[in-house]
């Protein structure tokens, strides 16, 4: 609030508590010049919509807007053709759902309580680190400690490791001193990790 008050040049906020300070008359946004939207396919993945929706409607018409995702669903689509003025799309990357052709995928179906057993197998038959993606940071948690139970050396990252602790943990993973990382979607954009074998 006391930074708000000193009509800072940049503002950087999540829609959620932007839309708390717009309704409370602290975030003034009629003279914004500029939006980035960054990770919109995300912010709408958390139920965000309504915020931005908010967000957009309480900014100038005259404006420019720069929307970042990483994907680009129907929802994205319609805020683009809502709240943009001839947008220029700019695609990076040979496309949204093309795997790099040396990369291997495999599924496999399963029973809730077979998942555990499946990973202990899939990690002792694979060579090399390994990332594994879990849901919640309650399951992060176990997962870790029941690796660490059966010998393997695992870290964690999830949204109650402090940040400290987050980076730490990933440079332990980047030297090699543990070869599994168990993490939420947390980590799921963003992170640069050489020679990573498995996900």
């Amino acid at each position: 609030i006391d930074g708000l008050a000193k009509k800072p040049r940049l503002i950087v906020a999540t829609p959620g508590r932007l839309v708390d300070h717009m309704r409370e008359g602290v975030a003034k946004l009629d003279h914004v010049t500029f939006l980035v939207l960054d990770e919109a396919d995300r912010m709408l993945d958390m139920g965000f919509a309504p915020q931005l929706n908010e967000i957009l409607r309480g900014l100038p018409s005259e404006r420019q807007t720069m929307l970042f995702s990483a994907t680009f669903p129907r929802e994205i689509s319609d805020i683009a053709s809502k709240y943009l003025r001839n947008p220029e799309r700019i695609e990076v990357g040979a496309g949204h759902s093309k795997v790099i052709d040396t990369v291997t995928q495999v599924v496999k179906e399963m029973k809730e309580d077979d998942k555990f057993n499946c990973l202990v197998e899939a990690l002792e038959e694979r060579e090399g680190t390994i990332i594994v993606f879990v849901r919640t940071k309650h399951r992060t948690e176990r997962i870790a400690k029941q690796l660490e139970k059966k010998g393997h050396s695992a870290g964690r990252i999830h949204g109650d490791r402090s940040q400290s602790q987050r980076p730490n943990t990933l440079n332990t993973y980047k030297e090699s001193t543990i070869r599994i990382l168990i993490n939420t979607n947390i980590d799921a954009r963003g992170i640069d990790v050489a020679n990573v074998a498995h996900i």
